[in-house]
């Protein structure tokens, strides 16, 4: 496997995990396997974590559900930051 392949999976594990920073620093680094996609469907799934964060603070679990469904959608599937439930009591 080559070595930008091998960067271009670490990246996509990382969206999955919920780093899009870190995802867009590789990818940015690795210009041969990313596309303007990559780079912005990571920007994407860091926009929905900031605003389900965002909701969460403000105790809007709608906007939480829906917001964590979107990032999931976007490719955040492992992420826990955009796992929707409340907190304990």
């Amino acid at each position: 496997m080559s070595n930008s392949l091998c960067t271009h999976q670490f990246v996509c594990v990382l969206i999955r995990l919920g780093e899009p920073d870190r995802a867009i620093y590789h990818f940015k680094q690795s210009s041969k396997e990313s596309t303007g996609a990559d780079v912005c469907r990571a920007q994407s799934v860091k926009s929905r974590i900031a605003k389900s964060s965002d909701a969460r603070r403000l105790k809007d679990w709608i906007t939480v559900l829906q917001e964590a469904q979107a990032a999931v959608s976007d490719g955040a599937d492992c992420a826990p930051q955009v796992s929707a439930r409340p907190p304990r009591q």
